[in-house]
């Protein structure tokens, strides 16, 4: 493997060169080997990520190749039925809410897994990681005192973290310094080191599943008549995007665009994200349970059937594909993961 440092570093006779009155070699062959490596490294990074949709269809663990539909690997999902994002490492939750129980799935080998045992808690309401998947936060459904996990590999540890007050799942600012809860009829930011208060925001009483939108600018909330979008910095609500019973906002990789499930679910809804305007309304001629964007699709689970839609802004809507048609589908996620970096990032 190349040695970065040996990239950069200048020869025996590079150093005479630079030495010598001819200025011509000062520092040139340092930047061109610098800017080199750093083609290189972006290059190997864009090569290697890659995302993969990962299923619950009845009592199996499906993955799919997000590109094609191509189905790779499946394994028993043991009764569980909701699927945890993990960011910053490279395995899978498959969660038992009821119960509090699951295990921990490797990305690379789903045979591969971990017991994971939150029944303390059961029934869960919510688990959310910190952008950095260090910590996983779990608020009980019977709205008891939740808990902080210290994440690492699939393993979790009681920490002495604790998640501030409030309903619903926390939302996290993308350094992971910031979180923010819904207290009735206020969002609240809280600094994470100790919790302290650092803000109140006035908003709709009936507001939840808060999602910061990538480059940290704005909070997206969900109500029943619609996204409602504060400005984070400024602290109030700028925008408000009317959909009766939306999904949650799924966030293209660029934030430019937002997409998610509208009219209780019998309608794709294109938001431009910076300018905060509905874009388009797609109707999709049934009602869908969940829905999941990866880069190149809009997917979609409806009962047994899971479909998807290409995305592309400049074309007129194509039919959704039906895939596969076999058990109830119970949850769907995209995943993505740099092999080299060992990182996965859920959508």
């Amino acid at each position: 493997m190349i040695n970065p440092i040996d990239l950069i570093r200048l020869s025996d006779s590079d150093r005479k060169k630079e030495d010598s009155p001819d200025c011509r070699y000062t520092g040139s062959r340092q930047i061109r080997r610098l800017a080199t490596f750093l083609v290189m490294m972006l290059a190997a990074t864009t090569v290697q990520a890659r995302q993969n949709l990962f299923l619950i269809r009845g009592d199996e663990v499906l993955v799919i190749e997000s590109d094609t539909g191509r189905e790779l690997d499946s394994r028993p999902a043991l009764g569980a039925d909701t699927i945890v994002g993990t960011p910053g490492g490279k395995f899978v939750f498959m969660m038992d809410f009821e119960s509090g129980l699951g295990f921990a799935v490797d990305f690379e080998d789903i045979n591969r897994t971990l017991d994971i045992d939150l029944s303390g808690h059961a029934p869960l309401e919510s688990l959310t990681f910190s952008p950095d998947g260090g910590l996983l936060h779990v608020i009980p459904e019977s709205g008891g005192p939740s808990a902080v996990y210290a994440h690492a590999g699939g393993v979790l540890k009681p920490s002495s973290r604790r998640t501030p007050d409030g309903a619903g799942a926390p939302a996290f600012n993308s350094r992971g310094t910031r979180i923010y809860r819904q207290a009735e009829n206020e969002l609240v930011y809280f600094l994470a080191s100790d919790l302290s208060e650092i803000r109140r925001v006035s908003v709709s009483p009936e507001l939840r599943n808060w999602r910061m939108a990538p480059g940290g600018r704005n909070l997206w909330g969900v109500s029943d008549d619609g996204w409602h979008i504060v400005d984070e910095a400024r602290g109030r609500v700028t925008a408000f995007l009317e959909s009766e019973q939306p999904g949650a906002p799924e966030f293209s990789g660029d934030g430019r665009r937002v997409w998610g499930l509208g009219d209780g679910g019998r309608m794709i809804v294109e938001a431009d994200a910076r300018r905060m305007k509905t874009l388009n309304e797609i109707d999709i001629g049934f009602r869908a349970d969940k829905g999941a964007l990866s880069d190149t699709r809009f997917w979609l689970t409806a009962g047994r059937n899971l479909y998807y839609m290409p995305i592309d802004s400049s074309a007129a809507p194509i039919p959704l594909v039906t895939l596969s048609g076999s058990g109830p589908l119970l949850d769907i996620a995209v995943v993505e993961i740099k092999p080299g970096r060992g990182f996965a990032c859920f959508r």
